[in-house]
């Protein structure tokens, strides 16, 4: 599932348009592995609706790829066409794996990001990319996080997700 739209932002008076890019891929219910090349079509089609509007201006503009992408970064991902792209920084890429987890998987004990903010060339240089991942909604099962909890969390439920959000503050 892909959903695309756009957001106006106002600068000193100036209205400037900003692409966000939100996606859903697909997750790895059934496996990784049997899932991988649903995954690769799609994050090729981002890659390519990136290109076709950017490419011919070197990928100068204010746009954003988002969104749970259901893979991990490492040697096997789906995910290199948008992780790897040019026109494209990974908010994250300068965390460690311990800060970075968005996702707790509780059958095989698993902390992974899957959740990712790849912003523009443009905004990456013009701002300080501190990405903040609010894990509040976690079970208690997912002892990693030692951090305060929602009140309604239990140990296994309710939960808010097994996924939590991640967000930057940008400015243009």
């Amino acid at each position: 599932m892909r959903v695309k739209g756009g957001a106006y932002f106002s600068k000193e008076g100036g209205i400037y348009l900003s692409a966000i890019d939100g996606n859903h891929f697909k997750s790895m219910m059934g496996g990784r592995e049997n899932t991988h090349d649903r995954r690769l079509e799609q994050t090729a089609a981002v890659a390519n609706i990136v290109d076709d509007r950017w490419k011919g201006s070197d990928y100068d503009g204010n746009f954003i790829v988002l969104g749970d992408m259901n893979d991990y970064d490492d040697p096997n991902t789906a995910l290199n066409s948008l992780l790897k792209h040019p026109g494209l920084v990974n908010t994250t890429k300068d965390m460690d794996s311990d800060e970075s987890w968005t996702h707790y998987w509780a059958g095989g004990g698993e902390y992974r990001q899957l959740d990712f903010i790849l912003v523009s060339k443009k905004i990456a240089e013009s701002n300080e990319l501190k990405p903040e991942i609010m894990r509040k909604g976690l079970p208690f099962r997912a002892e990693k996080h030692d951090g305060k909890r929602f009140d309604e969390v239990g140990e296994n439920y309710p939960k808010a997700s097994d996924h939590v959000p991640i967000s930057i503050d940008i400015g243009f």
